[in-house]
């Protein structure tokens, strides 16, 4: 029967219909089992970093959310070799990569459970060269096999959980050189000192966590320890900090090449470009002079490593500060066209025909350093990348790879020790130092055979860092130098502060309050420097004029004062020998007060001011100033002469008076 409903009736009854289904699936109760393991989780605890024909790769696994291991299964899926850098990138987003291979499967509730709680699941391999076994899995290439790990419900139903890992099937007999992988380590904490100059370390106890990871182990490591941050575990009080300096230098006396960089990261083409080389060539000094200082072992001072990325100008100014090989980012430099990961050294082109031996930081391997998430799947992942390097071409030339954690990543101890051990007698894998890979992998040669020489990109278009700032007040940091001992403390803070404003780890604004803080400081250290106001009086011609300095800065200042009157000589202040109306002499302020004394001659007698300078020998820092009033009671020549002239002039009025007194006095009758 066909509807005499309109098509908006009809429309209406259908969706009202199909709105009442929805509220009986809702209202219906759930399969019990399904909701007692809806929030059912499973996280990677540990697993073989590789397995050989014959052998067995173990996976140790923790399970949260279950009630009923009974109604969950494990579910193994093993994927076919990787044949890819780009395929090995594709399964960690848990995509499926080729075909799969196998599959077991097994109730949660027969696996070994050990006192933690962690499960263990074991998957055997076939050795090829054997009687062929039941149960174990037959591979028939060397490689890298991914290997999905899902939780499901019993009898192939809805998956829980799931993630995705590697199987690293690696030869027995392996022929031909290991992959040369060098891992750079920075040992690195955000600024410690503050605008205002004071230090606040606030994380010792990452830098704890990872120096005693690197002290625990022997594998060979590149440590760059940021010199602020040895600086800043050296002067803190906190115990987590001394504990994290003393495995850092046990660290680095094992088997470790220590390298040289700035003060604190930064970013080298930015300082140049802003016409800073003199703060770029003071990061890099200060750097070297510290780690040698503080460590207390040999460091490296002839190879950089970067986490910023390197220019021309950059690279041409350390070469002629003594650097003679870099580690840098691959965006440096202008493109490759290769389809293989970049797996050599080469030259650059530091201009004025320097070369420089280079090696690019690979950017995939630095990616497996991330916060949060399972740090033990990560670290696995991270072998795993190697060995995927290492088949792009396996048993032919030395190759190198060269990793570098990037700063950011804060230090994970299990990350560390599972990576650490799958580094360990790894059977394609030879952890090495930069050192070790400059020397032993050949250089990227181009096509007539000749060792290829790369070109570095050009300078920054756009400068970010306060170049007039921190110009202005670098020169008066080092005209402050100038008049203080070459030990002095405040020098030393206010120098670090300043270097510090350029660390890349700052925003713009940050890095101005820095400078701004350096130059409060400074004049504040001046206004410490002070000659008070006050009045002389002198009541001859000649004679010694004492001006008091006051030294409330508690270290030895050396300055040149400069007295200035016009009504005032000073004997030999012009030339030595002729008499001037100023005088500069070389004044050594040692103590809280110090009284010079200064030769004149008065012009004058009366009140007249007296000019007082402090400055630094080049005259370019005013120190400190004042006047001083000199009153001189001393009268001239021309004066005495007309005071005696005045005195005889009275004397004798007065004895002529005194005569006809007398005159006067006789003529009188009696």
């Amino acid at each position: 029967m066909r509807s005499t409903d309109p098509p908006p009736a009809i429309a209406r009854r259908l969706f009202g219909a199909l709105a009442a289904a929805a509220l009986i699936v809702l209202v219906l109760p759930a399969p019990a089992h399904a909701a007692s393991q809806q929030h059912a989780a499973i996280a990677l605890t540990s697993q073989s970093p590789w397995v050989q024909p014959g052998g067995e790769f173990r996976l140790g696994l923790h399970v949260d959310g279950i009630k009923d291991p009974a109604a969950v299964e494990l579910v193994l899926n093993t994927y076919a070799r990787l044949t890819s850098r780009s395929a090995f990138a594709q399964t960690l987003q848990e995509r499926a990569v080729g075909a799969l291979l196998d599959v077991t499967s097994t109730p949660l509730s027969a696996l070994n459970v050990d006192p933690a709680g962690n499960f263990s699941v074991i998957l055997p391999f076939q050795d090829p060269g054997l009687p062929r076994e039941p149960g174990r899995l037959l591979l028939s290439q060397d490689g890298v096999y991914p290997l999905r790990v899902e939780l499901r419900e019993n009898g192939g139903g809805a998956v829980l959980d799931r993630f995705t890992t590697h199987i690293a099937y690696l030869p027995a007999n392996r022929t031909g050189p290991k992959l040369d992988f060098s891992w750079i380590v920075p040992v690195h904490a955000p600024p410690s000192i503050r605008p205002d100059g004071t230090r606040k370390l606030t994380n010792a106890r990452d830098l704890q966590t990872l120096t005693q990871a690197l002290e625990s182990t022997s594998v060979p490591l590149v440590l760059a320890p940021t010199p602020e941050t040895v600086d800043a575990l050296t002067t803190s009080n906190d115990s987590a900090a001394a504990g994290a300096l003393s495995s850092l230098r046990r660290a680095a006396a094992n088997r470790r090449q220590v390298v040289t960089g700035p003060y604190v990261p930064t970013n080298l083409p930015q300082l140049i470009a802003g016409g800073l080389q003199s703060e770029a060539d003071q990061e890099v000094r200060l750097g070297n002079d510290r780690l040698t200082q503080l460590l207390k072992v040999p460091v490296d001072t002839t190879t950089w490593v970067s986490e910023e990325s390197l220019d021309d100008a950059s690279t041409s100014r350390l070469r002629d500060l003594g650097i003679t090989q870099v580690a840098l980012p691959e965006n440096s430099l202008t493109q490759l066209q290769s389809r293989l990961t970049l797996s050599r050294p080469y030259l650059v082109d530091t201009h004025q025909g320097g070369k420089q031996q280079a090696v690019s930081i690979d950017p995939g391997l630095a990616a497996h350093f991330r916060g949060g998430g399972n740090q033990v799947l990560e670290a696995h992942r991270f072998l795993a990348e190697l060995a995927v390097l290492y088949f792009d071409q396996p048993g032919g030339q030395q190759r190198g790879v060269v990793a570098f954690t990037p700063r950011g990543w804060k230090p994970d101890r299990s990350f560390l020790d599972t990576a650490m051990a799958g580094l360990t007698d790894n059977p394609v894998v030879e952890p090495v130092t930069l050192s070790t890979l400059f020397s032993t992998v050949d250089k990227l040669r181009g096509g007539n055979g000749t060792p290829l020489v790369r070109k570095m990109v050009g300078a920054p278009r756009n400068v970010s860092v306060s170049t007039t700032a921190t110009r202005s007040v670098r020169q008066r940091l080092e005209t402050f130098r100038s008049i203080v001992d070459d030990d002095n403390p405040m020098y030393a803070i206010l120098n670090e502060q300043l270097l510090t404003a350029n660390s890349a780890d700052l925003r713009s604004s940050r890095q101005r309050s820095y400078v701004s803080g350096v130059e409060a400081t400074l004049d504040k250290e001046l206004s410490r420097i002070q000659t008070p106001a006050g009045s002389i009086r002198l009541t001859a011609r000649s004679g010694e004029i004492p001006v008091t300095f006051r030294n409330n800065t508690g270290y030895p200042v050396h300055v040149v004062v400069t007295v200035r009157s016009d009504k005032v000589e000073f004997p030999g202040g012009a030339d030595g020998g002729h008499p001037a109306n100023e005088v500069t002499r070389k004044l050594d302020l040692l103590r809280r007060n110090e009284t010079a004394r200064f030769s004149v001659q008065t012009r004058a007698s009366g009140a007249f001011p007296l000019l007082v300078t402090l400055q630094s020998p080049d005259g370019s820092l005013v120190v400190a100033h004042t006047q001083i009033t000199v009153r001189s009671t001393a009268a001239s020549g021309v004066g005495l002469l007309l005071s005696a002239a005045a005195g005889l002039f009275l004397l004798v009025w007065w004895a002529r008076h005194a005569i006809n007194g007398r005159r006067a006095r006789g003529l009188v009758p009696a």
